[in-house]
């Protein structure tokens, strides 16, 4: 959000980079290349007991925002239709299915 509001123009030297490899997000965290970043939880305990190939360098987790606690929400509609497990929902995906794909 702040990165959209210009906040990091406005208040700071902020470099925005996005990175799809956690490996390399982890490297330029331990080298020092980047301050800051966001990265699953197991990651910088890895970094810290250097597991995994990591480099042994501590890391310290100022802010944690979950600890693998994401939930599947439904629609109330297959929710009243009796959907309890991910086996359910076969029968609703089959009948709503495209009749070329059936």
């Amino acid at each position: 959000m702040a990165h959209e509001l210009g906040l990091f123009k406005k208040y700071a030297s902020i470099r925005w980079f996005e990175r799809g490899v956690l490996a390399v997000i982890r490297d330029k965290l331990s080298l020092g290349e980047n301050q800051a970043t966001h990265m699953l939880i197991g990651m910088p305990f890895a970094s810290t007991m250097g597991l995994l190939g990591s480099p042994v360098k501590p890391m310290v987790i100022p802010w944690l925002l979950n600890r693998n606690g994401q939930a599947i929400t439904l629609n109330n509609k297959l929710k009243a239709a009796g959907v309890k497990s991910a086996k359910d929902v076969k029968p609703l995906a089959d009948k709503a299915r495209l009749p070329a794909l059936r």
